[in-house]
Parts: structure tokens; C-alpha cells; sequence
């Protein structure tokens, strides 16, 4: 979420590459996977009390692009819980 928030306020969208590849590794082991679960979220809203207002700022100052990622990243993550 970070490097998307410093995209967007870069006023600069995404966009699709046809060719990029993500490759993920999961913890097999129950305890290692509450742990990362646990990491994640922390991080998670650590960079949304940081990241969000900055991108709700931005949008205000005309950046509709940074607004729009601040809001899709407001309510995107809570639809998921």
C-alpha cells in the first residue's frame, strides 16, 4: 500500500503489464501462519492511520487519483473483515 500511495500522490495511475509475475509462499505450519496473518495486519492498518489521510489530503487539493486510491483503500480493506 505504501509504494501506491506514493504513486498516487505522484499523480501517476497503474497500469496493466501483461508480463508481470507475482510469486507467493505460504507458512504451512498453523503457528507460522497466525503470525504472518497477525504481521500483516498490524502493518496493514499502521499504513492506513499513516497513508490514508495523506491520500484524502491530496485528493482535496485536486490529485482525484490519490482521493480515489485513499477511498478504494478505506473501504476495500474494511468490505474484506
Amino acid at each position: 500500500m505504501e509504494s501506491e500511495a506514493i504513486i498516487r500522490v505522484a499523480e501517476h495511475g497503474p497500469k496493466f503489464c501483461e508480463a508481470a509475475r507475482v510469486d507467493s509462499f505460504f507458512p504451512t505450519a498453523p503457528q507460522a501462519a497466525y503470525e504472518q496473518r497477525t504481521r500483516w495486519e498490524h502493518g496493514y492498518l499502521m499504513q492506513m492511520v499513516k497513508k490514508v489521510p495523506a491520500l484524502f489530503r491530496e485528493g482535496l487539493r485536486g490529485n482525484w487519483q490519490a482521493g480515489a486510491a485513499g477511498l478504494d483503500c478505506w473501504f476495500h480493506r474494511f468490505r474484506c473483515w
